[in-house]
This record gives structure tokens, C-alpha cells and sequence, in this order.
């Protein structure tokens, strides 16, 4: 989740001009804003929405359901993962397997290292009993969510076991260190989808519609996948430049602010409702291109604010689930205990997304020092040194 993605100067799979100077140092920043604020989504959704949602009624208003829309802002992840694993690679318009070789094992290291150092903290919080997660589910009336999370017995062996293999392929409640990463077994999966795609792309005859087309019986199956080669079809459109075009036209320019407007209502239409996957599906689509495609919300999301947030987005994720079974819900009992009004609350949960905002500009430092020795020690291997 955490791949940059360069602007590469070759735009010769189309006829429009490149989107950027051609440099190779240019980087998609847009990617890594939208990243940024799909994670404060999901943070929102489980210290917001998923907390309080029984006890302060307007958490429940349909104009606030697009700020809590968890499950979209994970599809919005993946297509973002396919675009971001695939778009140097299409570039260049040839593969070398030794770098695909390389891509695949640091895929592991980069997901796990940081996997295991979450999992590792919410197995220190419950070893010097600071998870009051189970008092805090009786409070707030989540028993059946909050309460059922890590209840069982924590070991050594069943850490290392969940965080280095179980995460991706045996994903449970109730055998998972940080509930929250059921999705790690799609990335994972989707991710060697994409490399594979990647390989086979210089061997494939119209690879593009090839992939669109696997992205479309995909889509037809329900299936998370579909989102991987959809983003793999909008990087593409970059290198094309076809956003270029768009950017360069006002009409078009109206046309996407109007599209991205229809689809905040559209939300707001649900009015928070659970809704079927496909739904998610095509609405994470449509919102990356309109976002990829729109001027004025693009430059937002290149800025600064943005692309901080997308540098953290992967700790983001990690982090909240150990400062909600601790922090968040220490504060719920205290407020509990003290008979203070629910006009406090919210106030909690702010003060959640605020710490786990430092806390993931803490563990990204520690992060980026372990993935820095662990790409040294893959690129070793891989290269036979």
C-alpha cells in the first residue's frame, strides 16, 4: 500500500501528450492522496460510526454516511493498489522478471514487517492489561462487535503464526491479533494478480481489453479482484495521457466536477445502509477516475495535507484498531463511571483519530528504518549475491 508511482516519460501506447514533464522523477502524488483520506474514512467509520453509532443519533445522519463509508474506502484501496503495482511496468511496455521477481518477495516484507509490528502491540496492550475494550462494548451497547474481538488465549507462537502466514490465508475473529486486517489476504492475492498480469502483458495480444475484460467478469462474480485490473486499466489511461485531455478541457472539467458531486449524493442517497459489494465496487471505480480526472480536487490531493496522510495511510490502518481496544475505550469507561453527557463522546472519538494520527507518524519512522534492511536483504537474495 505503500508503492509510489512514477510518471514515465513514454506515452506511446496513446496519442495524447504526457500528463507531466517527462521526467522519471515525477511521481502520481494524486494516488497517495486519495490513499490518505480512504484511510481517515476507515478511521472515521471504526471510531466514529462503529463506536458511538447507539448512543449519539446525528453519527447516524444521511449527509455524514459519505465520511464513514469503510467498506468503499477499502475498495477505493484496491484500486489504487492495481494501479500503483502496475503503472511503471506499463510504462515502459516491457517487463523484466528479475524486477517482477524482486516486486513479489518485497511485496511480502513490506505488508508483514508492519503487519507484525501492529499485531505485536495489541498483543503487548493485553499482556499489561491495557484493553478495556470488553468493559467499553457493554457500554456502548457492542457487545456483538467490539466485545467478540481477541477473545482468546495470546501466545507468542499464535503472533508469529497470524502475522507471518494465518493474516493472509487463514484470516478469522476469532484467531486474529488485529481484526481489522481481513483484507490483507485480497491485497496479498490481488497483488500477485497484478504482477502476474504485468508479466504477461508484452505477451498478450490487446492486452488492455484483455484486462478489461477479466476486470468486467469479475465484477460480474462479485468479486474484490475486479478492482485490482480496474486500476490497472485507469493507470494505463494515464500513461496514455488521457487524463492530460481532460485536465486541458473545460467542459470535461464541468463534466467530472458534476460527476463527483452526483456520486457525494448518491452516498447520501444510501443513507448509510449496507448495501450489496457491487455497489461498492462500481462507485470505487467511478470515484478514483473522477478524482484522477478533476483539476481542482487532483491539486488538492496532491498537497501537502494529502500526500502526508497517504505516506501514513498503511500505518493509519494499522494502528487504530490497538488505540480503540485501549485509549478510545479507557475514555468510555471513564465517561462512563463519571455519569458525564453524551455531548463528550464525540470528543473521545476525536481524541482517538488525533492520537492514532501521531501515532502512525511514529511507527512510519520505525517502519521505514525495518522495510529499509529488509529491501537491502530481498535485493541480496534475489540477486543470488
Amino acid at each position: 500500500m505503500n508503492l509510489r508511482v512514477w510518471s514515465h516519460p513514454s506515452n506511446r501506447g496513446g496519442s495524447g501528450p504526457p500528463e507531466v514533464p517527462p521526467s522519471s522523477h515525477e511521481r502520481a502524488l494524486e494516488i497517495d492522496g486519495i490513499r490518505g483520506w480512504a484511510s481517515v474514512t476507515v478511521l472515521l467509520y471504526h471510531t466514529f460510526h462503529e463506536m458511538l453509532t447507539r448512543l449519539v443519533p446525528w453519527i447516524n445522519s444521511a449527509w455524514l454516511a459519505p465520511c464513514f463509508e469503510g467498506r468503499l474506502a477499502v475498495c477505493v484501496f484496491f484500486v489504487l493498489s492495481g494501479d500503483a503495482l502496475s503503472t511503471t511496468f506499463l510504462a515502459r511496455g516491457a517487463v523484466s522478471p528479475t524486477s517482477i521477481d524482486r516486486l513479489v518477495v518485497r511485496r511480502y516484507t513490506r505488508l508483514t514487517i508492519p503487519i507484525l509490528m501492529s499485531c505485536a502491540l495489541v498483543f503487548i496492550l493485553r499482556m499489561v492489561h491495557a484493553d478495556w475494550h470488553t468493559e467499553a462494548s457493554a457500554i456502548i451497547g457492542r457487545a456483538d462487535w467490539l466485545g467478540e474481538l481477541i477473545a482468546f488465549d495470546f501466545s507468542v507462537v499464535g503472533l508469529l503464526r497470524y502475522a507471518l502466514l494465518g493474516v493472509y490465508t487463514a484470516h478469522s475473529k476469532a484467531t486474529s491479533y488485529n481484526p481489522f486486517l481481513w483484507t490483507m489476504s485480497i491485497e496479498m492475492i490481488g497483488s500477485m494478480l497484478v504482477f502476474l498480469t504485468c508479466y504477461l502483458w508484452p505477451r498478450l495480444r490487446s492486452a488492455k481489453y484483455a484486462v478489461g475484460a477479466v476486470a468486467a467478469l469479475l465484477f460480474l462474480l462479485n468479486s474484490w479482484f475486479c478492482l485490482f485490473f480496474a486500476g490497472m486499466l485507469l493507470g494505463r489511461l494515464r500513461v496514455e495521457g488521457f487524463y492530460a485531455g481532460i485536465l486541458r478541457s473545460g467542459r470535461r472539467q464541468a463534466a467530472t466536477f458534476l460527476g463527483f458531486i452526483a456520486l457525494v449524493f448518491l452516498l447520501v442517497a444510501t443513507d448509510g445502509h449496507p448495501l450489496p459489494l457491487f455497489f461498492d465496487l462500481g462507485v470505487a471505480v467511478c470515484i478514483v477516475f473522477v478524482l484522477y480526472s478533476q483539476h481542482q480536487l487532483r491539486s488538492f490531493l496532491r498537497g501537502r495535507l494529502s500526500t502526508w496522510l497517504g505516506d501514513i495511510s498503511f500505518p493509519i490502518y494499522l494502528l487504530q484498531f490497538a488505540v480503540i481496544i485501549s485509549l478510545e475505550s479507557w475514555l468510555v469507561t471513564v465517561w462512563s463511571s463519571r455519569g458525564a453527557g453524551p455531548e463528550w463522546l464525540p470528543v473521545i472519538a476525536l481524541t482517538a483519530v488525533v492520537v492514532t494520527l501521531l501515532a502512525a507518524c511514529i511507527f512510519r519512522m520505525a517502519e521505514r528504518v525495518l522495510l529499509g534492511y529488509a529491501d537491502a536483504v530481498v535485493l541480496r537474495v534475489v540477486r543470488g549475491d
